[in-house]
């Protein structure tokens, strides 16, 4: 499994289709382990989310597929950020995503709103979530949660980790 370690430079919040500065970027590190401290904690304490249990990883599933099925995608002419109820744009879907898992009592510095290019350049928004098995990522362009290494992003920016 990789495992996956964002670090961001300056915080960068912007909107799908707004000018990502090109000098901003997020390192997304090598291969690495999470330190035995944390896997110790988590078997120690399963009640917590960020711990992926299979429970955990099946409520994460499950409120990633309800927002891509309850949403319709429609970009926006005015950006504004607010959660997708039934159309949004790429950030809508990530503060959805984001709302939903508070509201199930998701840590809340765990679910940090990502900024990214795809592969054909365009700025998109999506949803990543720090757990024990690293970074997943919630994104209205895919049908199952991915990672950062094989979410076809290349993250510009994400938010701080406070």
């Amino acid at each position: 499994m990789n495992w996956v370690w964002l670090f961001l430079l300056p915080p960068l919040l912007m909107a799908c289709g707004q000018a990502i500065p090109t000098s901003t970027h997020l390192v997304i590190g090598d291969q690495t382990y999470p330190p035995l401290g944390w896997v110790t904690y988590c078997q120690n304490h399963p009640e917590d989310k960020s711990c992926l249990t299979a429970f955990y990883w099946q409520e994460l599933q499950t409120v990633h597929t309800e927002i891509n099925q309850a949403v319709q995608y429609k970009p926006e002419s005015v950006d504004t950020w607010q959660p997708a109820a039934s159309t949004g744009d790429c950030e809508d879907y990530a503060l959805a995503y984001r709302n939903r898992l508070l509201a199930q009592h998701w840590p809340s510095n765990h679910l940090k709103i990502g900024l990214c290019r795809t592969p054909t350049g365009e700025e998109h928004a999506n949803l990543l979530v720090l757990t024990n098995h690293g970074v997943k990522v919630l994104d209205n362009r895919m049908s199952h949660i991915t990672t950062p290494a094989t979410s076809a992003c290349t993250y510009v920016a994400m938010q701080p980790l406070n």
